[in-house]
């Protein structure tokens, strides 16, 4: 806890800030697009193509623009693709407006790739974040200051999707749909003008903790770079629960002639998340451990089983609720999980791709979600979040197995 202090005595208030704003960029715009769509067409599958599209774009170019900020530095980057994606939205837009007036075969290629032209010129804040947390362990090797980082860089992930949800719920209902887009230009501009004004000092601080005592857990736990991509498919499997969540709530919302509110059911599984990631951070639970991978695991399993079972909008919502704090919990111990395999040289590279990788997950269960509602109803839809927590639990056992093998004791030399 006295190191998180430090980490947010030296970033700032304003800066904080400026990150949460710029992380809810990638999710207002997959959700906008599920709404805009869905609310056109009057069905979930095109909206549920064009958000996956954006979310995968989004999602390939995270390591790139990781690369280059290792080469040119975070600022020159955000700014960038900060100034890029304002055009690009206003192209989206305008292919929207095209696509409306036109059938439905008529000008959905234009807005598929202006979909992934838009999600490819998102600001990544959240690579850039990470980037920033492994190369402050490199100059420090203060192992505990690193987990520190990666729970607050936890505690900002969950933060962004129920924030992201309700911002583009209550656009899409008090207005429309078409505003989110216009609500992401908006802080694109503050983004950039942030970033701008900050010209003259480092737009991240460096993190001096000196007056910590240090722990470098490499001395302790060694390499485990051969049981890195297990984590990287488990949040991928994370990433699917959530997208076909969306994708079904879309079916369930747009059956009852009312899918502006998608939203605010979304926003309330991630308020849920948010809170249990908070109560396991703030109470120092370890999560770090494949006990803890198979535990998240069968309450995700639990709790995707009673998705498809309400039929009444108070009973989703229930659903949501309990769902999403095992999101949170399943979110937090991936994250874990990923840093503490990872803290030698690779540390940035393997941050940013489990992002990436959750994003492709978020990309897969929207686009399936979306095709299994439209052809067989948003029940068989809720469906698909208990085959992704199945296969994060079969993963998670795999990797709990692996690691019993190469590194515990070998229990028959007791017998």
């Amino acid at each position: 806890m006295s190191r998180l202090q430090v980490i947010v005595r030296t970033l700032g208030i304003q800066f904080l800030l400026f990150v949460v704003l710029m992380r809810l960029a990638p999710s207002v715009l997959s959700l906008s697009l599920l709404i805009l769509m869905a609310s056109e067409t009057g069905e979930v599958t095109l909206g549920g193509y064009a958000a996956g599209i954006a979310a995968l774009s989004f999602a390939v170019m995270m390591p790139l623009y990781s690369a280059v900020a290792r080469k040119f530095g975070h600022t020159p980057v955000l700014v960038t693709t900060g100034i890029l994606n304002i055009p690009m939205m206003a192209i989206l837009l305008w292919q929207f407006l095209q696509f409306s007036n036109k059938a439905f075969q008529q000008g959905i290629v234009g807005v598929l790739v202006a979909a992934a032209l838009a999600g490819a010129t998102t600001p990544p804040m959240a690579a850039m974040m990470r980037s920033y947390w492994s190369r402050e362990y490199a100059t420090s090797k203060d192992r505990k200051m690193l987990n520190s980082a990666i729970a607050l860089e936890s505690m900002l992930e969950v933060l962004a999707l129920p924030l992201a949800a309700v911002l583009t719920g209550a656009i899409s209902l008090f207005a429309s749909p078409l505003y989110a887009v216009l609500a992401l230009i908006a802080i694109n501009m503050l983004g950039v003008l942030f970033a701008i004004s900050r010209i003259n000092k480092p737009l991240f601080m460096p993190i001096h903790s000196s007056r910590l005592s240090k722990f470098d857990g490499d001395a302790v736990h060694g390499d485990h770079r051969g049981f890195i991509w297990l984590p990287l498919l488990g949040a991928v499997c994370i990433g699917a629960i959530i997208g076909a969540t969306q994708s079904s709530l879309a079916a369930y919302t747009l059956n009852a002639d009312d899918v502006e509110t998608v939203g605010f059911y979304i926003g309330a599984m991630g308020l849920s998340s948010a809170t249990v990631g908070a109560l396991l951070l703030a109470g120092r639970v370890r999560i770090a451990g494949w006990q803890s991978w198979l535990l998240s695991a069968v309450a995700l399993i639990a709790l995707t089983m009673m998705l498809s079972i309400p039929v009444t909008n108070f009973g989703v919502a229930l659903a949501l609720l309990a769902l999403g704090a095992g999101i949170g919990a399943a979110t937090v111990c991936m994250e874990s999980v990923t840093t503490a395999i990872s803290a030698r040289g690779y540390l940035e590279l393997a941050l940013t791709f489990s992002q990436s990788t959750l994003t492709v997950g978020l990309a897969i269960g929207l686009v399936w979600g979306a095709l299994v509602g439209e052809g067989f109803g948003f029940q068989a839809a809720m469906l698909i979040p208990l085959i992704a927590a199945t296969i994060f639990f079969i993963v998670g056992h795999f990797y709990g197995y692996l690691w019993r093998r190469t590194y515990e004791v070998n229990l028959r030399n007791f017998v």
